[in-house]
């Protein structure tokens, strides 16, 4: 049985424990209305609340795990992960995902499920680390170099994810912190 429970972030918007969202008063015409989730670059569901992309998975955590939407240092991961012919990524039912800690989560990508962490991806013969923010017309794209070994890489790439945490935790950008 679908249960719908209120983004407490987002005033008018719910969320299902099967990973649907609704808006309660769609383009203010007080009339409720299922959201339609795009697939994003790495594969997961997005909708728009308030003029910002948000992981459905990240707010199905938020409403049924108790994840607070700020938290970069608390990751979803899907249980499922790739499965044969459907992507695990695509569920976004509550009882697919678990909240995890960023070395669970890098243990997942490197298991049978998933090829390679995020950000990092191999490229003749050497595992290349980016990050992209905003969008692709209008965001920015950080580029963190090459490495030969993934364990390298996993490692600089970790390293700057704990800065970047860490200058969120005090509200600044990276580049004031």
């Amino acid at each position: 049985m679908e249960n719908w429970q209120e983004i407490k972030r987002f005033k008018g918007y719910q969320v299902s424990n099967l990973g649907n969202v609704k808006s309660l008063n769609f383009r203010n015409t007080g009339k409720p209305k299922l959201l339609k989730p795009t697939i994003n670059q790495a594969g997961y569901r997005t909708v728009v609340l308030q003029g910002r992309r948000y992981k459905v998975s990240r707010l199905v955590a938020s409403v049924f795990l108790g994840l607070n939407l700020n938290d970069r240092k608390t990751f979803v991961d899907h249980i499922s992960g790739n499965t044969v012919g459907v992507s695990g990524k695509l569920d976004d039912s509550v009882a697919n995902l678990r909240l995890v800690s960023p070395r669970e989560n890098i243990t997942n990508y490197t298991s049978n499920k998933r090829e390679l962490p995020h950000h990092i991806r191999k490229l003749r013969g050497k595992y290349q680390i980016a990050f992209q923010y905003g969008g692709h017309s209008n965001g920015c794209r950080i580029y963190l170099g090459s490495y030969l070994s993934l364990e390298k890489a996993v490692e600089v790439r970790d390293n700057y994810l704990k800065e970047e945490a860490d200058c969120i935790y005090k509200d600044i950008t990276l580049e004031e912190c």
